[in-house]
């Protein structure tokens, strides 16, 4: 069973929000790279790339991290250093996510298959 992203990380996302929009650079790496580490599936991705506008991706990608697992706020700060985003790995650290930021840490294979569609809920903040 996966469980919740830790609220700390959720609390940290929805606070630098803004930042994050306006300062995320290589969305579509961002995104691959997640769709490797199986926190997003096709159709999340899908539904990312739908929106016209960069910012309204980057606010989509957000929305669907919320309703992630656990290892969905490691696995995004590895992708933003993986692409040259350290600024924003630097902010999400001074706003307290960097207790788990490490991308080795709390490392977990879940084995099966998963509706993504079950797990993701848009959200507006």
């Amino acid at each position: 069973m996966q469980t919740r992203m830790e609220e700390k990380h959720k609390m940290v996302l929805q606070v630098l929000r803004g930042f994050i929009v306006e300062n995320l650079r290589f969305l579509m790496g961002i995104i691959n790279i997640l769709f490797l580490k199986e926190v997003l599936c096709e159709e999340e991705k899908d539904t990312i790339l739908v929106e016209d506008v960069l910012q309204a991706q980057i606010e989509r990608l957000l929305d669907i991290l919320l309703w992630k697992g656990e290892n969905a706020f490691p696995s995004f700060i590895e992708a933003l250093k993986e692409t040259g985003n350290e600024h924003i790995v630097k902010e999400l650290e001074q706003q307290g996510g960097g207790a788990s930021c490490s991308p080795t840490s709390k490392i977990k294979i879940i084995v099966g298959v998963h509706s993504c569609s079950a797990l993701y809920r848009p959200v507006r903040l």
